[in-house]
């Protein structure tokens, strides 16, 4: 039996519910799609370019760098020796005096600092030499 003989109103009420249940069918569907896509892009975290990558786990890296390079107190620098922490930092960022800059009891943070950029810089400037002679092979 068709849905036609079983409803008892008039035919012009049943193409009235007709359409409004296809109607709100369709707008749950458009509101179901759009959140969907907007749920699925706010979730996105990946990065569209491979250069990206590199500087933003670099950025990550040098700000955690600095902000546990400020959190040392000058009290501690005094007591160990700026000159023995320099000589150690200078061969760990592997730089000179006269690039990164000297160590006193208050800036090993702006120390800190001066070493990532220099640090970052020569990286930075090694990637896109590489970059620039793989493209030159094309």
């Amino acid at each position: 039996m068709s849905l036609e003989r079983r409803y008892s109103g008039p035919s012009g009420e049943q193409h009235v519910s007709t359409r409004l249940f296809a109607t709100v069918v369709l707008f749950v569907a458009v509101v179901c799609l759009i959140g969907g896509y907007l749920l699925g892009r706010m979730e996105r975290t990946e990065i569209k370019h491979t250069n990206e990558i590199i500087s933003t786990n670099l950025t990550h890296a040098a700000d955690y760098l600095f902000k546990k390079s400020r959190r040392v107190p000058p009290k501690a620098v005094h007591h160990s020796g700026p000159d023995k922490i320099q000589l150690k930092l200078h061969d760990l960022f592997q730089c000179s005096q006269s690039e990164c800059g000297q160590i006193n009891n208050y800036n090993l943070s702006e120390y800190v600092k001066n070493s990532i950029n220099f640090q970052m810089t020569k990286l930075m400037r090694c990637i896109y030499n590489a970059s620039s002679y793989l493209d030159s092979l094309r």
